[in-house]
């Protein structure tokens, strides 16, 4: 599944939502494997997201796709 528009640029692993340099980030695409409210302060400087969350995390799909429309952001959701 996803959202917005067609996007280029560097891509960006984030392994936990403990990330505290915005501007390392600023307009990449992120690599996570969950989303929640712990990962707000960066979302709105990414240009892109994918989510490679559990099959059972519907959860953090949910709260990315609010979040990207909030802000802008293409996302892709359950990416293997």
């Amino acid at each position: 599944q996803g959202l917005g528009a067609r996007v280029h640029g560097k891509v960006i692993i984030l392994a936990t939502s403990e990330f505290k340099d915005d501007y390392l980030i600023k307009g990449k695409i992120a690599v996570i494997n969950q989303c929640n409210e712990t990962y707000l302060p960066f979302l709105k400087h990414l240009s892109g997201v994918l989510l490679q969350n559990q099959f059972d995390d519907q959860e953090s799909a949910n709260y990315l796709l609010e979040k990207a429309q909030e802000f802008n952001l293409t996302v892709l959701i359950d990416c293997e």
